[in-house]
Parts: C-alpha cells; structure tokens; sequence
C-alpha cells in the first residue's frame, strides 16, 4: 500500500508530515504542523507517494526547496548540487528530510508489520518505514547464526538446533539432540543460516 508525505509553507515556517495513507492526509497533516508554531497564510508546497523528501536553505536570502527522490540521500544530494549551481556564496542547509515508504499488508502478518522468512518457516517483522517519528524504531544490527534439523530414519525421530555460531555447531548439537530420543541412526538433514 502506499504511503504519502507532505511540506507546508509559510513565510519561514515550514511543516512536514509522512507515512499517510492518502495525499490530502498527507496534505492536511503538513499544515497542521506548520500551524503549530502559529504561522498562518500556509500552502502545501509539495506531496510524494512512496518517496523520501529534503527542505534545503538556499543563498543569502534563506528561500526553501523541495525535492523527493527514492532516498533521503538522492534527494539532499540533488538539493545540494542545485544550491551550489546557483549560490555562490551563501548558505545551503538541509533543514529536512523525511520518508514515506510503501506499506506491505498481507493477510497472516498484523498490522504494522510484513512478512519475514521463507522455505515454510515464516513470521512477521515491524515495517521499518512508514510510521511515525514517535514510534521506535530498530536501531541495532542483524547477527548471523546456524541452525539444523535432523531426523532419525528408523523411527522417525526429529531433533532441531538453532541460534549457533558455526554450521559445524549446529549439526553436531542437533544429531545429539535427535539421538535423545533412543535413535541411534540420526543425521542431519538441513543446515541453514538466518
């Protein structure tokens, strides 16, 4: 589904809103917080669907610009090199950058999140984009680890290894942990890596 952000003007204020589920949302939403400083006379001066957003200072007499691009990056950076163009001496400063990134809704995921994994092991994982700025957000990183599954083939005893620092863990931890259960021809049959 997709998302929409906004910028609002008026005189030096500005306000900005994204990760709305429609333009005039998005619209209205950008207003409302370039009123909350009390400015007045406001206009949108820009919406974007599914893009990210930069505000820039420009020159001595401190105008704003507007761009949306894929990336907060493409955007500042397409600002900056129009800003260096036709200022040669002066200020070119971002003043804001924002992104309303598109939200994928599927039926066994609640709302907030997205589908994760795959091979008929699945889950949910929170959108990373989209909310607002008021929400947490995942700051950390990913740390890879092994699992395995093995099964014993004469009674069908299954053992299951997760969260380990090496293949060679994993499928050494699970063939015990199958021969657990009084099988004493376990293998591992898969290994996988998160």
């Amino acid at each position: 589904m997709e998302t929409w952000g906004g910028f609002a003007v008026s005189g030096t204020t500005g306000g900005a809103a994204t990760g709305l589920r429609s333009e005039a949302e998005a619209s209205r939403a950008a207003i409302a917080d370039c009123a909350k400083d009390g400015a007045k006379n406001f206009a949108v001066k820009m919406t974007c669907n599914n893009q990210c957003m930069a505000a820039m200072y420009f020159g001595p007499g401190y105008e704003s610009r507007l761009r949306s691009a894929a990336t907060v990056h493409i955007a500042s950076q397409g600002l900056e090199l129009d800003c260096r163009a036709q200022v040669l001496s002066g200020v070119c400063e971002v003043i804001y950058t924002g992104c309303s990134e598109p939200i994928f809704e599927e039926w066994r995921c609640p709302p907030g999140s997205h589908p994760v994994g795959g091979l008929g092991v699945g889950g949910c994982a929170p959108i990373g984009g989209g909310l607002p700025s008021s929400q947490p957000r995942a700051m950390g990183r990913w740390h890879k680890s092994w699992g395995a599954v093995a099964i014993a083939p004469s009674n069908g005893d299954i053992g299951v290894s997760t969260g380990k620092a090496s293949k060679l863990e994993a499928e050494q931890e699970v063939t015990s942990s199958c021969r657990n259960g009084g099988a004493p021809d376990c293998r591992s049959e898969l290994s996988y890596k998160d």
